[in-house]
């Protein structure tokens, strides 16, 4: 999480999320054991910005083994802050960088135990993540799903 200093007494994230609300720091208060008492009035909590549900929702209709892990991945997804797919293997140790037919990079989840495979571009310096494709994983080996991409 990057935090800077904006002006005496105020903490706030720098992400370009539009997403950005404003909470109260829970030690807003001093301590009457410190020396020197800084006191951080509030902080900002940012979240990544997923294109799109709607999409996310029709997999989990086509394909109902995935309905739980998808709703699990979405609100993990929801909440991170990555900035790079180093990132994002620490809570998808199986994420893998794949570049499709246009050159262009996708990230590549295994889902439900290797069962089927959700494509996405993450977007690390806008917070976005852009959900591309669901695909079993006899149909993801085929790559023919690099050509549509």
């Amino acid at each position: 999480m990057k935090v800077r200093q904006v002006r005496h007494g105020t903490v706030a994230v720098r992400l370009p999320s539009r997403r950005c609300r404003a909470m109260p720091h829970p030690r807003s208060e001093p301590h009457e054991n410190y020396v020197l008492t800084i006191i951080l009035t509030e902080y900002i909590l940012c979240s990544v910005r997923i294109f799109s549900k709607s999409r996310l929702l029709q997999f989990a209709r086509e394909y109902p083994k995935a309905r739980d892990w998808l709703a699990n991945w979405h609100s993990a997804v929801a909440e991170a802050q990555w900035t790079s797919l180093a990132e994002v293997r620490e809570t998808y140790r199986h994420a893998d960088a794949v570049r499709a037919g246009s050159g262009k990079t996708v990230t590549v989840f295994n889902v439900c135990g290797n069962h089927y495979r959700l494509i996405v571009a993450i977007h690390y310096n806008r917070d976005r993540v852009y959900v591309l494709m669901l695909l079993p994983h006899a149909e993801y080996d085929r790559n023919r799903w690099k050509a549509l991409l």
